[in-house]
């Protein structure tokens, strides 16, 4: 008996075109910009310290190139992040879970139903101000294969979760 493997051409797969994204909540550019405000200052403070501890950056030079390149850094977090964060987007389909990011580098992870190991509902201190939620998907492969959507409306988050759920239960008992 020998196994055949046929070939499938390009034209036969299936379309990405056809996926039906849904974006994230745009509260999340705000909690994402939060997240940047926090890490923002937390740099401020290290850089503060450092003057106040070291003699020889104690000069006017010292103090104005930092503040500018700390300024132009901080506004550029900002740029990316709300360009991050737009292209972000998912799709809950029959047989698996997608997660689009990115714009530089632009990523979309796929994980099917019977790959998942377990699912977890978080919220951060910001994502609870704004009743968003991130849902974390775990795969049976390694880290890299976890799937993790952030900025989703807390019901929204919870009914993802019962659904995956249940999916996962379906594709166990095949």
């Amino acid at each position: 008996m020998s196994i055949v493997h046929l070939q499938i051409q390009p034209e036969q797969l299936p379309s990405i075109e056809h996926i039906e994204w849904k974006a994230i909540d745009k509260k999340y550019l705000t909690v994402a910009n939060l997240v940047w405000i926090t890490y923002s200052i937390a740099i401020l403070c290290a850089i503060v310290f450092t003057f106040f501890v070291s003699e020889k950056w104690q000069t006017t030079n010292w103090y104005l190139t930092s503040g500018i390149a700390y300024f132009i850094l901080v506004v550029i977090g900002f740029i990316l992040t709300k360009k991050d964060i737009r292209n972000r987007a998912y799709a809950i389909r029959e047989r698996d879970v997608l997660f689009r990011k990115g714009w530089w580098k632009q990523t979309i992870q796929a994980v099917t139903y019977n790959k998942i190991q377990h699912v977890s509902l978080n919220k951060g201190p910001y994502e609870r101000m704004f009743r968003l939620a991130t849902i974390k998907i775990y795969t049976a492969g390694n880290s890299l294969s976890d799937i993790k959507i952030t900025g989703l409306q807390e019901d929204v988050a919870e009914q993802i979760k019962t659904f995956i759920l249940q999916q996962h239960a379906v594709t166990e008992q095949l």
